[in-house]
């Protein structure tokens, strides 16, 4: 009987912990309280390659391993990557200058993705806050003098993020609980 349930929770693992991977995402960067979104290729901000964005569009589909978001504008290169249990900002200062106050926002094309999203490391001397408002996740920063951002300096802050898997997720699970019985069945009237 252990052995069976080990089979069972192996088949079922690798699908139960996809969280945010596979879910359709619009991401947003706005400086100064402005209304352009700097992550939308349109703008001519968005680096030609290396990012999911680098496409059409600041909607994408999440992937892991992949880059979802970049910016890039001489001063700083800026990146929001989601892994299946993490929302992870870069900024990379690659010249002496002021952070601007920024904004991230996620929205998720599916109400009910988020369930919760939490502080899990910072390094970035301008971070403010994160909040999660039904399907979308806004991260601020606040602005910052020149001494906080020294040429070279790579800031990084981190999130840990709770996510309900997509429906699809859940069938190839139901698939594999499925397949898992019809085999214990046939095996128990062969003996």
């Amino acid at each position: 009987m252990l052995r069976k349930l080990s089979l069972a929770v192996a088949l079922l693992a690798p699908v139960s912990f996809a969280g945010v991977i596979g879910q359709t995402i619009t991401g947003s960067l706005q400086f100064n309280g402005g209304g352009l979104n700097y992550f939308s290729p349109a703008n001519g901000f968005v680096p030609a390659s290396g990012y999911l964005n680098s496409g059409a569009s600041a909607t994408v589909v999440a992937a892991d391993p992949a880059i979802e978001w970049g910016y890039s504008d001489g001063s700083n290169t800026d990146s929001a990557d989601f892994t299946p249990t993490q929302l992870i900002i870069g900024d990379f200062a690659s010249n002496v200058n002021n952070n601007a106050p920024a904004t991230y926002s996620f929205t998720s094309a599916n109400s009910g993705v988020f369930t919760s999203i939490s502080l899990a490391s910072n390094n970035h001397p301008g971070y403010s806050s994160v909040t999660l408002v039904g399907n979308v996740i806004t991260v601020s920063f606040v602005s910052v003098g020149i001494a906080s951002e020294a040429a070279g300096t790579q800031f990084t802050t981190t999130f840990n993020v709770n996510a309900v898997p997509e429906p699809a997720t859940f069938a190839v699970a139901g698939a594999a609980l499925a397949g898992l019985i019809v085999w214990r069945r046939r095996r128990a009237r062969a003996h």
